[in-house]
């Protein structure tokens, strides 16, 4: 970064050293990114210190994530008032299954006809979609289609062994298609 480029920074009161660091980590990880994207990406509101970690991660680990991606993320969890997501880790749980019991609190409340309602837990096994991540289906949105799984599989018989049978031969990319997730495994918990 030329000394003309700093001090037109300066002017803009973008923080020029913060920028020429995030450039040269990233030069130095074999991701190219111009001071100019890094400029844009701090004016837009984002955290160029998160992106940068983003892009070096998932270029360690070999994940296809582009800057206008990372950009995105970044500034989608801004703008959702929720804390910004790390997008290293994200990467990360996009390489490494994570194991969740659903839903996080309390029990799936499932009626049965002529039978007492059924409660059941379910342990799902997640990996993030990057891309999908931005304008996806959150967790409430995958919970909500897991207990419509349930009440599907328990509305039209009284054998629990069969609701059980017929819940678990659900497809689980079915149940994740359009959220942020890729469901790998789907298994109740009594």
């Amino acid at each position: 970064m030329t000394l003309g480029e700093r001090l037109k920074l300066m002017l803009m009161r973008v923080p020029a050293g913060r920028i020429a660091r995030c450039e040269a980590r990233l030069a130095a990880a074999g991701c190219p990114v111009s001071s100019l994207d890094l400029t844009s990406h701090h004016l837009a509101g984002g955290d160029i210190a998160n992106v940068t970690d983003g892009l070096i991660e998932a270029r360690r680990l070999a994940v296809h994530l582009p800057w206008i991606r990372a950009c995105a993320i970044d500034l989608a969890g801004k703008s959702a008032g929720a804390d910004r997501p790390r997008l290293r880790e994200l990467v990360r749980s996009s390489c490494e299954p994570t194991t969740m019991i659903l839903p996080v609190e309390g029990f799936f409340e499932v009626p049965a006809p002529g039978q007492p309602s059924w409660r059941t837990r379910v342990r799902v096994q997640t990996v993030a979609n990057l891309d999908r991540w931005v304008g996806g289906g959150d967790m409430a949105t995958l919970e909500s289609r897991i207990r419509a799984a349930l009440i599907t599989a328990f509305q039209d018989t009284r054998d629990t062994g069969s609701a059980r049978s017929r819940f678990l031969s659900v497809d689980p990319a079915s149940l994740a298609q359009g959220t942020r997730f890729t469901l790998t495994t789907v298994d109740l918990v009594d």
